[in-house]
């Protein structure tokens, strides 16, 4: 169709130019486990992964503004934002106000420039989808991607899970060790629970994940294939189709069936009953309400009345973290407690009984309610929902627009940009050791990056030769397929994160965007918005409602245009303005977390070779170069507490060092009760080694290690400590307050831990021995205690 902004072919170009790098960095996201937030010492690449990852949303975000300052000063180019636009404003300022208040300030702001990446992608292919052609390759990348999963899914079913276990149970230490996970520690006890249930995850963190994908791409062949041709035409969406079930079939994510099913129901009822709901619009509204509503009642009155919600042991633990996210809300209603901040502040809300601390509430509602507070959930459901549920409640069909015969060539350039983009940018995100013959070498890289790519690849070029096939993208079938596909993904995600993966965000904005794009491709040629000379830049279309048609008073109403600007000086300010944007992202959100990542890995490597001094020295200027992330100071502090371990003469000197980078680490992420742990271990140190400063120490470590209790009450070993430390200073009452307390925490975690796991012996949190020496410790001052009080 023939864009009704006469954008030229300078303009053509680089919008098509942008589609394609736009369908690259989507391939790329969609294979590879992209997380910001994870941050671990013991990992090796942990902090270069989250760098990349970072980059990948500072670009999106770079584009977007390049793409917002082309466009503006083009002669006859027009932005339509909308809801959409309006969502993402509300979205920006929860994320700002939310960043403030933040703990810690660094992975908040990641967080947020992660979702909003997502989000601007979404604008600009909402603009970018101008033909039939651009929107079924951007559903074939999704789809393609998919395959791509669901060959790593077979590959981890059949060979590289199995293989795993295999290396853990002949040297469980070397695992254990590259994980960070102390030998006979509670944390062996859930990687092994972890192992042994084989999770196949594609290229995500979990099955579900890659579950959530597989249920976007079965609605996005069913919007791009027809199904009403000869059995000859239908082998290719049906062998697609087959594909999807399969490796959903081997994720095992019941949520993702149950939504597959609701989705599929909903979908069957929008073909049968759409015009009936149409017509009905209001009333089919608040049913749906009330009945969400009603659903909303029925598990919170489960919840509360049975600790738990119905299910198996997944939904009871959900139950605990959604509590713990209900009480987070409730005392950070508006501002929200920061992006990427979940796991931080859960622990100072988890249910004591709980088996483990999460990173997230495993509720996208609740996640990011907690997260960014009302206004950012506001914001973020505004700009999702509002226009897709417009697009289904138009009364006449959609205008298929003359089609533009190009899609071969389109699918020829970004099925070639996909492939390399996989086979030679993605191993700069994908890294593994090769090791052995050549033969092996050849293996690892024909497994890991060669068969992605082909499976991508094969997909896409199979999509083009059966082109003729999938002329249906423009009907309401397709925009019904395609709500119901974001919508499975929506509805698994109210018990799931899965949204919360950078790609699969990615993929539902970019589905979103080409509903909204389809809404506005029904608006007749003679009924376009047209650009009118305005001395403001922000303008309400003048047209008489009388001339328009419902679709277009729809978007006429919603949209915020950038029209044909007269005023020189307003462009020019905005110019200015998405220029030093662009600048204050590379500025202060890339280019700290570069030279910080790069320099700590560096320092990571340097330790394993006993290069301490470099190593710290690394840290120091590591730390300088992110005053916002207390990751460098929290290792450097760590380190000369073990150089105080292996240095006597050093040890006061080290540890002190040791006390000041601790506390940097601690202001920085103030909710961390990590940090504050560690603190309490540098005084008890000093506290052994100087006799003259005893108590002196010790008092300091009762106080470090109440701020640690008070952000993590559940932690029966955190009570311990305190307690014993409190013995030393004499302080009885003290020490029974903070060891009954863990014996109360073991207890209930014990019970806890025979319900979820019925017959299976009991893995204490504690170790069994400390457990019964606080159990015997209490008696003993109790007993003290009558005695005094006789």
């Amino acid at each position: 169709m023939k864009n009704s902004n006469k954008i030229g072919k300078g303009g053509s170009l680089f919008n098509s130019a942008l589609f394609v790098i736009l369908l690259c960095i989507i391939a790329l996201r969609l294979s590879f486990t992209d997380n910001p937030i994870i941050e671990s010492f013991a990992i090796r690449g942990t902090f270069l992964d989250n760098f990349l990852s970072i980059m990948l949303s500072s670009l999106l975000i770079i584009l977007f503004l390049i793409w917002f300052i082309a466009g503006l000063w083009h002669k006859n180019y027009k932005f339509h934002l909308g809801a959409l636009g309006w969502g993402i404003i509300l979205f920006i300022i929860a994320s700002v106000i939310s960043t403030i208040a933040a703990s810690n300030r660094r992975a908040a702001i990641n967080n947020s420039l992660t979702i909003l990446s997502a989000m601007l992608t979404g604008v600009m292919l909402l603009h970018l989808l101008d033909s039939i052609e651009k929107r079924k390759m951007l559903l074939g990348v999704i789809i393609a991607m998919a395959v791509a999963n669901v060959y790593q899914c077979s590959e981890q079913f059949f060979s590289s899970n199995k293989s795993l276990i295999t290396q853990y149970e002949q040297e469980p230490n070397i695992q254990l060790e590259k994980l960070g996970i102390e030998p006979g520690s509670f944390q062996q006890m859930l990687y092994e629970h972890r192992l042994y249930s084989k999770d196949v995850r594609g290229f995500f963190t979990t099955g579900n994940s890659a579950a959530g994908l597989m249920n976007l791409a079965v609605f996005s062949t069913l919007a791009v294939f027809s199904f009403k041709t000869s059995f000859k035409k239908m082998l290719l969406p049906i062998g697609l189709l087959l594909i999807l079930f399969a490796g959903l079939i081997e994720t095992h994510s019941k949520g993702a069936f149950a939504s597959l099913v609701f989705a599929a129901v909903l979908l069957v009822i929008l073909i049968k009953f759409g015009k009936f709901l149409k017509q009905w619009v209001k009333l089919t509204t608040i049913a749906a309400v009330v009945l969400a509503a009603v659903c909303l009642a029925f598990i919170m009155n489960y919840g509360l009345t049975h600790g738990r919600l119905p299910g198996g042991n997944s939904m009871l633990v959900r139950w605990q973290y959604w509590q713990g996210a209900a009480q987070m809300i409730a005392a950070n209603p508006l501002a929200g407690i920061g992006g990427g901040n979940f796991g931080t502040v859960y622990t100072q809300y988890k249910i004591p009984a709980a088996l483990e601390t999460v990173r997230d509430p495993h509720c996208f509602i609740l996640s990011l309610a907690s997260q960014y507070g009302i206004i950012g959930l506001a914001g973020f459901c505004l700009a999702l929902f509002y226009p897709i549920i417009k697009a289904g409640v138009g009364e006449k069909p959609l205008i298929k627009p003359a089609e533009e015969k190009n899609f071969a060539a389109l699918a020829k350039a970004c099925g070639i940009c996909g492939v390399l983009t996989l086979l030679f940018v993605r191993p700069l995100f994908v890294r593994v050791q090769i090791g052995g013959g050549i033969t092996v070498i050849i293996y690892i890289l024909m497994v890991m990056y060669a068969a992605p790519a082909f499976f991508f690849g094969i997909t896409v070029w199979l999509s083009r030769q059966n082109e003729s096939q999938s002329k249906n993208i423009n009907s309401q079938f397709s925009t019904a397929a395609l709500v119901c596909g974001i919508l499975a993904v929506i509805i698994h995600n109210l018990i799931d994160f899965a949204i919360f993966e950078p790609g699969i965000m990615t993929a539902i904005w970019a589905s979103a965007a080409i509903v909204y794009s389809q809404k506005r491709m029904q608006m007749p040629a003679g009924n376009n918005l047209k650009t009118q000379k305005m001395p403001v830049h922000l303008s309400q279309n003048k047209t008489c409602h009388s001339e328009q048609s419902e679709e277009s008073r729809f978007f006429s109403a919603l949209t915020i245009r950038f029209a044909q600007v007269d005023c020189i000086a307003t462009k020019y300010i905005l110019t200015a303005t998405a220029i030093t944007a662009g600048a204050a992202l590379v500025w202060f959100c890339l280019m700290p977390v570069a030279n910080a990542s790069i320099k700590i890995e560096t320092a990571n490597l340097l330790l394993q070779q006993g290069e301490f001094k470099e190593a710290l020295s690394l840290l120091s200027s590591a730390d300088k170069d992110d005053k916002l992330n207390p990751a460098a100071a929290a290792l450097g502090g760590k380190i000369l507490m073990y150089k105080a371990g292996m240095t006597p003469l050093d040890a006061r000197q080290n540890l002190l060092e040791a006390e000041k980078l601790l506390e940097i680490a601690a202001e920085r992420d103030n909710a961390n009760f990590k940090y504050y742990q560690d603190i309490a271990g540098v005084y008890e140190a000093l506290a052994q080694i100087t006799a003259e400063q005893r108590q002196l120490w010790q008092e300091k470590t009762v106080a470090a290690l109440e701020q640690a209790i008070d952000r993590y009450p559940g932690s029966g070993r955190l009570h311990i400590e305190l307690a014993k430390t409190a013995i030393a200073l004499n302080k009885k009452e003290l020490a029974i307050e903070h060891y009954q307390k863990a014996v109360e925490i073991e207890d209930a975690y014990t019970e806890q831990f025979k319900i979820m796991y019925p017959g299976k012996d009991v893995f204490s949190r504690l170790g069994k021995r400390e457990y019964m020496n606080a159990k015997e410790k209490l008696e003993e001052l109790k007993k003290i205690e009558e005695n005094q009080d006789k």
